[in-house]
């Protein structure tokens, strides 16, 4: 009874938190795509190739929140029979989905970049009206990185974090488009296409690092220290020994698998009490950890040399 209240507890709180998470997301969709509608405009009635892909930089922003909108809606469904350790895996499929639209922005960048250099064409247009545009769209993108980045710490979300990632990059791409502004209007045309390379160039660093850490979960990357797992465990009374500490997931929602060696004429009750201790210190100590097997083993394996 009481485990079951404690399950029901775990997994309104997990409700709650993707709650939090789409809250997040919803604010920072509506502002990327205000920033993102701001740029496009400027680019469009400039002519100016370097705001213009800015502004499709903010728009992949945007583009992001509704993927990762749509992998919260699946992460937040309840373990079942076919998913045992439930949905969260789809949190960072999502996370990959933002990296695979920044792949293909960044190639189509780089493609107009090189097209528009290598053409002879008159100087874009850099109006006052242009710097106050990215001025004030470069601050928005500085507070959303940041709310974004902090909301991810305090919930422990992949994706908000590399989502916090992609829209920090906005900013130092809009002071690149800032830089490049003020070289077109001293009458250097090229400045608009070195701009936009250099964009393509952020989009795709990005990409880069969100496939890193995805791929880190997907691959079963270890999550906890295996000897800081294992001087914790020893610690228990009754252990004698431990070994073969496992760990892979996330580190909001990491399963851990190993081997703890116990008296060899201890009795079962006693040892699955001390497998029940080991759990719950693992679990007190590092709070998203999910899941936690202790196989149970006589202390004279480790003599025999079965282990």
């Amino acid at each position: 009874m009481e485990e079951n209240l404690a399950l029901d507890k775990l997994s309104a709180e997990r409700r709650e938190r993707y709650r939090k998470i789409s809250d997040v997301l919803w604010i920072v969709l509506f502002l990327n795509f205000s920033v993102a509608a701001g740029k496009i405009i400027l680019g469009w009635a400039t002519n100016c190739l370097s705001v213009l892909a800015d502004g499709v930089h903010s728009f992949s922003d945007g583009a992001s929140n509704i993927i990762g909108l749509f992998g919260i809606h699946l992460s937040r469904q309840p373990k079942d029979f076919d998913h045992p350790y439930g949905h969260r895996r789809y949190e960072t499929l999502a996370s990959l989905a933002i990296a695979i639209i920044l792949f293909f922005v960044s190639f189509h960048l780089f493609e107009e970049a090189y097209r528009l250099f290598k053409s002879s064409r008159t100087s874009p247009g850099a109006p006052p009206l242009s710097f106050a545009v990215m001025l004030a769209t470069m601050l928005v993108n500085i507070a959303v990185a940041l709310y974004e980045r902090k909301r991810a710490g305090e919930l422990q979300s992949d994706l908000l974090r590399s989502d916090s990632m992609h829209t920090a990059s906005d900013v130092l791409v809009s002071l690149s488009v800032i830089a490049g502004l003020v070289l077109i209007r001293a009458g250097w045309v090229w400045a608009d296409s070195l701009t936009t390379m250099f964009v393509a160039l952020v989009i795709l660093r990005v990409a880069l690092d969100i496939v890193k850490q995805s791929s880190d979960v997907l691959c079963d990357h270890i999550v906890l220290d295996a000897e800081e797992v294992r001087s914790l465990v020893t610690q228990v009374k009754g252990v004698k020994s431990c070994h073969m500490v496992r760990s892979r997931g996330r580190s909001d929602d990491a399963q851990v698998d190993l081997h703890v060696l116990v008296a060899d004429h201890m009795d079962v009750k006693t040892a699955h009490e001390i497998s029940h201790l080991v759990e719950g210190r693992i679990s007190k100590r590092y709070p998203g950890v999910s899941d936690v097997v202790v196989h149970i083993e006589p202390e004279s394996t480790l003599e025999e040399g079965h282990i």
